[in-house]
């Protein structure tokens, strides 16, 4: 009941946002029902189709006001409709500058990053690590972005800032972890050109194999697009081969909470097995002495900004959604946990039989 209530009282927080910023962004004049009705279809469409194309598209242009440049960027133009030479100018413009110096620093971006959301990934990945003995089915890797297309003709395909889950799933694929790996990775969201874009899961196969990984043991999803997408693909591409849904699970430490909650609402038992840390370990202390270079404004600290923004921005829809729920996350490492022991006291019991 405290969940749905606080999901209801969100989706009331996020429609009088709206209804505030389409008030004060544009005329009045210009406000009509025929805008009204686009905001509702659009919020209709997000709930019903989210992982759509269009949708995607959509929730980028929509969620333009939440992020960092955005906000700095419409914060600016409304300023400008003002006497730039007014007191109340003045201080608008003030607040954008301080803004705009606030989320270019690294410093406050990596101490949040690092104190709660790495930290859990990293505890999610330590608890996984002391359940019972067994071998999953498959490695599951969230590859989509972790490559960037050859720009240069000859050239091989190079991993992206995000490469190393690459690296990652291999290493585990050699350590023995699962016997297959699926890729989960549509079409580039970077492609630029004609024609249908390229599927990044097969570049991916490509750099897996020349990193020892066999072809035959590789299954390719090549429609995900997002967690959600990807969850309910590699769920389907189990079913159909008849694996059992027992998976490591490779994603950004970023978006490993929300990652694992996804895989579980599609039945799987989740050994989360994140990489691409931004930070370093969870380190002891909420506010570690920064260096000299945090606390310059550069165009990586917005980036780290950003990224974070958006990750917030996802588990609250998510949330709001239903698809988001601490206590499930605790259901999925009990079946972890029972799936893993029954084999192991059949085993016992076995040998003792024979004896």
């Amino acid at each position: 009941m405290f969940l749905l209530l606080t999901r209801i009282l969100l989706w009331l927080a996020v429609i009088g946002s709206i209804s505030y910023l389409v008030a004060q962004i544009i005329p009045k004049p210009y406000v009509t029902y025929v805008g009204y009705t686009l905001a509702a279809l659009l919020l209709v469409l997000t709930f019903f189709e989210p992982t759509n194309g269009a949708t995607i598209a959509a929730w980028q242009v929509f969620s333009i006001p939440f992020k960092p440049f955005g906000l700095i960027t419409l914060l600016l133009l409304n300023s400008l409709r003002g006497n730039l030479g007014s007191p109340e100018v003045r201080k608008q413009l003030t607040t954008i500058i301080s803004l705009l110096l606030l989320f270019s620093l690294s410093y406050f971006p990596r101490i949040f990053c690092q104190a709660i959301v790495e930290r859990d990934a990293y505890e999610l990945q330590r608890t996984a690590i002391n359940d019972p003995p067994g071998v999953p089915e498959a490695i599951v890797l969230l590859g989509w972005q972790t490559t960037e297309p050859s720009r240069v003709e000859g050239r091989v395909d190079q991993l992206s800032k995000n490469g190393d889950l690459v690296v990652h799933t291999a290493n585990l694929f050699l350590q023995g972890q699962a016997p297959r790996v699926i890729i989960s990775a549509g079409p580039r969201f970077d492609f630029v050109g004609g024609g249908k874009p390229p599927i990044e899961a097969y570049a991916i196969s490509r750099l897996l194999q020349r990193l020892g990984v066999p072809e035959n043991a590789i299954i390719i999803d090549n429609q995900g697009m997002d967690v959600r997408s990807s969850a309910r693909n590699v769920a389907k591409l189990m079913d159909s081969f008849g694996i059992p849904k027992d998976i490591v699970l490779v994603s950004t430490a970023i978006s490993a909470y929300r990652s694992m909650q996804a895989f579980y609402e599609f039945d799987m038992i989740v050994t989360p097995r994140p990489g691409a840390y931004r930070t370093n370990q969870p380190v002891q202390g909420i506010f570690p002495f920064p260096n000299g270079r945090e606390l310059l404004p550069t165009v990586e600290g917005m980036e780290f900004t950003t990224a974070l923004t958006d990750e917030f921005l996802s588990s609250v829809y998510y949330f709001l959604r239903g698809w988001l729920s601490p206590a499930d996350l605790a259901m999925n490492q009990l079946r972890r946990a029972e799936q893993r022991l029954v084999p192991a006291i059949a085993t016992v019991n076995a040998a003792n039989a024979d004896l």
